[in-house]
């Protein structure tokens, strides 16, 4: 007996045909790539079947319903929701990072990706021992984990149980009507956070964050955090060949299907910190300009901030480039700039500025700032 039908292979995650062959009694289930390439699942089973998701455009197929979402995960139309119970999470979130990798054109990004995997482990841990998955388990999650977050970090978090539940396991219910926080309409989010109210750190905080770096890459790397404006993992994947002297611009790799970050603008005191780093590291063209991994940069902000500062104010690489924006509105710099100038905008946007005309009035608009940064004084701490 042979069933046939167009899946995604949970070991390797490439689409193919799926193919229950009855051997002596046994039932066996392979995929098929090609008529040469073949994965070998095992016994056939239920446990193992649900692994297997339809590809797309086999959804209908009543057999393959059947066959890759049991009737616990997928119940039908009308018909009661049974509880859900995930006994192993390290093999149903392999097969979620797997969806994710290849059954999905919206999730591109290798982070994004790792994100959504962190995210609904780790609520599968704190939902471990409290009985079967249902609604309420998941607004009390969001209620005690991520009542008192930023709007943002709980967005995250819902998107990828939205992810997880809606879209992998095909169980929306346990998700409906979670909604995402916003801001209401007509509520203004500008000006950007001042120094007064805590989340934009000072002139003197920045500058005694540089000083305090071990060695000349870490001085360099929160220095152009603070110049750039630039996101954590932009700089990270900055190579020697993209800093561009002459026009003291840092070419980015940001991009995704709606953003494009473009090119960051520094000043001369950056770029004579980034020559006697490059110099004295002996990098070459091809070469990272900071091979440190996103991780590892808020650790060692988090300890450095916690040195200086004390243990309640930790700053971070984000919370430079909210200096930077502040810097940038406090000059009278206005908005859709700044967004340019962050690489918040969309591509059609941003490509009409990084021409060599349009370079020129971002340089202006840039300069207008003054991005100095004063000496720290010794001693500096939250209070003083």
């Amino acid at each position: 007996m042979r069933i046939e039908g167009e899946v995604l292979c949970p070991k390797c995650s490439r689409p193919g045909k799926l193919r229950i062959q009855r051997v002596k009694g046994n039932n066996y289930a392979y995929i098929y790539h090609n008529p040469k390439d073949r994965c070998y699942l095992g016994r056939a089973s239920r446990k193992l079947l649900s692994q297997v998701i339809p590809a797309r455009g086999a959804e209908d197929d009543s057999s393959m319903t059947k066959l890759c979402n049991p009737p616990q995960v997928i119940p039908e139309a009308g018909a009661h929701k049974p509880d859900l119970v995930i006994e192993d999470m390290d093999e149903i979130l392999r097969g979620f990072e797997g969806y994710l990798r290849t059954a999905t054109k919206r999730v591109r990004e290798e982070r994004t990706i790792k994100d959504h995997v962190a995210h609904v482990r780790r609520f599968l841990k704190w939902a471990r021992g409290r009985g079967p998955i249902t609604r309420e388990l998941i607004l009390t999650y969001l209620a005690e984990e991520y009542g008192d977050k930023a709007p943002r970090t709980r967005a995250n978090q819902i998107k990828s149980l939205r992810r997880f539940f809606r879209d992998y396991l095909a169980r929306p219910d346990l998700v409906a009507g979670i909604e995402l926080p916003s801001t209401p309409r007509g509520e203004a989010t500008w000006p950007l956070p001042s120094e007064e109210d805590g989340r934009c750190p000072s002139d003197e905080e920045v500058r005694a964050i540089i000083e305090a770096m071990p060695n000349l890459a870490w001085k360099t790397l929160v220095m152009a955090y603070a110049k750039t404006g630039a996101r954590c993992s932009e700089l990270l994947a900055v190579r020697v060949r993209d800093i561009d002297f002459e026009h003291k611009v840092i070419r980015l790799r940001h991009n995704t299907s709606t953003k494009r970050a473009g090119v960051a603008l520094f000043d001369d005191e950056l770029a004579e910190l980034l020559r006697a780093y490059i110099r004295q590291a002996g990098l070459k063209p091809e070469d990272r300009l900071w091979p440190f991994t996103r991780s590892g940069v808020y650790t060692k902000f988090r300890r450095i901030s916690k040195r200086l500062f004390g243990p309640d104010r930790v700053i971070s690489p984000q919370d430079l480039r909210i200096w930077h924006s502040w810097k940038l509105a406090r000059a009278g710099v206005p908005d859709r700039y700044v967004d340019i100038l962050q690489g918040r905008a969309p591509k059609s946007v941003i490509a009409q500025h990084y021409t060599p005309k349009g370079l020129k009035e971002l340089r202006a608009i840039y300069e207008k700032a003054e991005l100095t940064i004063p000496r720290a004084r010794a001693g500096l701490t939250r209070s003083s």
